[in-house]
């Protein structure tokens, strides 16, 4: 087996992205065409191949993504479809949960699952709160008109365990009760952010502008969006859930563009990576002087997007 989740050697069954790959991929075989009552015969060899620069356990959702590459190709194979309707992304998203409970034991597959099938932006509310044993949430996606978010994902040399943070953060409830207090304002910043991006998306929207007022409303949204970027970082950091590599991360870029930039962690301040918000209209040719700032600084960086499409046939 070769091609294996972004590798041209042979496969490894000692690799862990290697063996869990490849349990994905016969999962998602069986579960896309026994689920449908599809029996698959073939007398020939063929092969799939996955590219991909997210790997597994790097809070990106990469084993989401990776599943549903899988799951999307599989179901449009045996169904012979050349364009997916709501009821098939429906049952991608399924075979994906399924697949991110199984295989990769992912606790937050619900989130990756409809991010990595539907794209754009989704706001994930749970709908009992005060109960810990349920995750039930309300769903809503927002941003749909507004384009890809152009973002420096850098990979910040930091890497902490979820689970410990959270019993820290148990512990410091415990001790300071004030801490509910940062949290909830914490939420009125998500809440804002929200707010302007559906108010970016509706200005835009206008019938009649021209593409320099669009740029115009979009630059004046992600200024406001990267000064909530700062108020939630701050406040992670006041709760110990930031880094100080982040700072270094957002100053590196700084010199370059001679603005200053807000940057966050990505997997809820678990380390791995983090994100910048670059503005709308950032020159490509900046693109390769920003990624190579961060290499003299020992930091792996990609130029990429978010509010992005999701499952599409190209």
């Amino acid at each position: 087996m070769s091609y294996v989740f972004g590798r041209s050697d042979n496969y490894d069954c000692n690799d862990r992205a290697h063996l869990l790959s490849l349990q994905a991929f016969f999962l998602l075989l069986i579960l896309v065409s026994r689920g449908d009552q599809i029996w698959v015969y073939t007398q020939s060899s063929w092969s799939v191949k996955i590219s991909t620069k997210l790997p597994i356990g790097g809070g990106l959702g990469g084993s989401a993504s990776f599943a549903t590459c899988l799951a999307a190709c599989f179901y449009r194979w045996l169904f012979r479809k050349d364009v997916f309707n709501q009821r098939d992304l429906s049952r991608i998203r399924y075979y994906v949960q399924k697949c991110e409970r199984i295989i990769f034991k992912s606790p937050t597959r619900l989130i990756d699952s409809v991010i990595s099938v539907y794209g754009s932006i989704h706001v994930f509310e749970n709908a009992w709160p005060t109960n810990e044993r349920l995750r039930y949430y309300n769903i809503e996606r927002i941003g749909k008109e507004i384009p890809g978010m152009k973002i420096a994902l850098v990979y910040s040399n930091v890497h902490k365990l979820i689970s410990e943070q959270n019993k820290q953060m148990e512990s410091m409830k415990q001790s300071f009760p004030f801490i509910k207090s940062i949290q909830s304002n914490i939420d009125n910043v998500v809440n804002k952010f929200k707010d302007i991006l559906e108010n970016t998306e509706l200005m835009i929207g206008q019938r009649g502008l021209l593409e320099v007022q669009k740029l115009d409303y979009l630059k004046d949204g992600y200024v406001q969006l990267a000064k909530l970027i700062r108020m939630n970082q701050g406040l992670l950091r006041a709760l110990g859930m930031s880094h100080p590599n982040l700072d270094v991360i957002c100053n590196v870029i700084t010199p370059l563009l001679s603005i200053s930039f807000a940057g966050k962690l990505a997997n809820n301040g678990g380390g791995g990576y983090a994100f910048i918000l670059l503005s709308p209209d950032s020159p490509d040719a900046h693109i390769d002087p920003i990624v190579n700032a961060y290499k003299l600084h020992n930091f792996t960086a990609e130029i990429t997007k978010l509010n992005c499409k999701g499952v599409r046939d190209n």
